[in-house]
């Protein structure tokens, strides 16, 4: 149950996405990422840096993607993931391109690359002053405010995906601290090629690791709305399937254990066939893990007609209401276990089948 969760780094936080770009996740992907303790930590200079990466970054998915000619469905091909690690935050995002562009793609990255700031910053006022503009933005506007706001170059990897078709990596690095950078602190073009195909494998629409508050939650169920409304490689789900979902990320967030301020958890949510599935973990104390697992094996063995016809109140009194409305939204379709994390804490899993 627990492999996909298996896929997160520990102790690094991530957002990872597969679905719909579109100019409505941008703002959510923003506050998800301004929402993590260590981006509140920094620098002023970083605070402001970060944003307008990721939304760069963000709107460079939704401008230059291609689809396949014969794509059954509108969405689905693009990915976009920001991660903590090495002090670095590391954005990078993929979409499909004619392989006919790469060379040209290659070319251009190159030369932003080796020119200096002071070129760069020229380039930028040449392609504003002459109006080198067109329907899908900036002929490389983007790519250079890219490249000066990072300070670090920007990296490309191609994958292919059809005999036309090859996925474009866009990844680029924001130090959060005045340090050098080596070689071995970046994520490396071989580990997002080893992750993304992971997390393709898995049929993943959305991880993310983390500090869990009222916030974030809000943040990562209006994604999941928005999959909804827009993703037709989505099975579509109701309204009650998102009441379950909310209920086990508020579960998270009210009874998960605080550690060094945070109270982290992780989130996976992901197809399997035609069912639509979510994995949640957070950590507990061994005495609130042993609770949960009487109370949910308990709930799990009440047959869901009976469930229905029992009183709710007394459910409710002696389970909790956010385990009741799960184990009844979800009609008993949830698996949970556990992983020691330390003699005294573990780490609660919990899947259920969203539609």
């Amino acid at each position: 149950m627990t492999e996909i969760l298996n896929l997160i780094p520990d102790n690094k936080a991530l957002i990872a996405y597969f679905g719909v770009c579109n100019d409505q996740l941008t703002d959510k992907l923003i506050g998800l990422v301004k929402n993590n303790n260590e981006i509140d930590s920094q620098e002023k200079k970083i605070k402001k840096r970060v944003p307008f990466l990721i939304a760069e970054c963000f709107q460079n998915i939704i401008r230059h993607k291609t689809l396949p000619e014969d794509a059954e469905h509108s969405s689905g091909h693009e990915f976009f993931q920001v991660l903590f690690d090495n002090d670095l935050i590391n954005i990078s995002s993929s979409n499909l391109i004619k392989n006919s562009q790469i060379e040209g793609v290659k070319n251009q990255l190159d030369a932003i690359n080796e020119s200096s700031p002071e070129d760069l910053k020229a380039l930028r006022l040449k392609i504003m002053r002459e109006d080198e503009l067109s329907n899908k933005g900036g002929a490389g506007l983007g790519l250079i405010e890219m490249a000066r706001k990072s300070s670090l170059p920007l990296r490309n990897l191609f994958i292919p995906h059809s005999k036309d078709l090859s996925h474009f990596f866009l990844s680029l690095e924001i130090p959060m601290r005045d340090q050098e950078v080596s070689e071995e602190d970046i994520y490396s073009g071989d580990q997002l090629k080893e992750d993304f195909l992971n997390y393709q494998k898995n049929n993943v629409v959305l991880i993310y690791s983390g500090d869990f508050s009222d916030d974030t939650s809000k943040m990562i169920i209006d994604m999941f709305q928005e999959n909804l409304e827009n993703n037709d490689t989505l099975s579509r789900t109701d309204s009650i399937s998102i009441s379950s979902l909310i209920q086990i990320i508020q579960n998270s967030t009210q009874h998960g254990l605080p550690v060094e301020g945070e109270n982290e958890g992780k989130i996976v949510i992901y197809r399997d066939g035609a069912d639509l599935m979510l994995q949640c973990s957070n950590l507990a104390t061994s005495e609130q893990c042993n609770l949960l697992d009487v109370n949910l094996s308990e709930l799990k063995a009440i047959e869901i007609e009976a469930l229905a016809d029992l009183e709710q109140s007394s459910l409710e009194e002696k389970y909790g209401s956010g385990l009741v409305e799960i184990a009844m939204n979800t009609k008993n379709k949830f698996t949970h276990s556990f992983r020691s994390h330390t003699d005294d804490i573990s780490e609660f899993c919990i899947e259920v089948q969203l539609n």
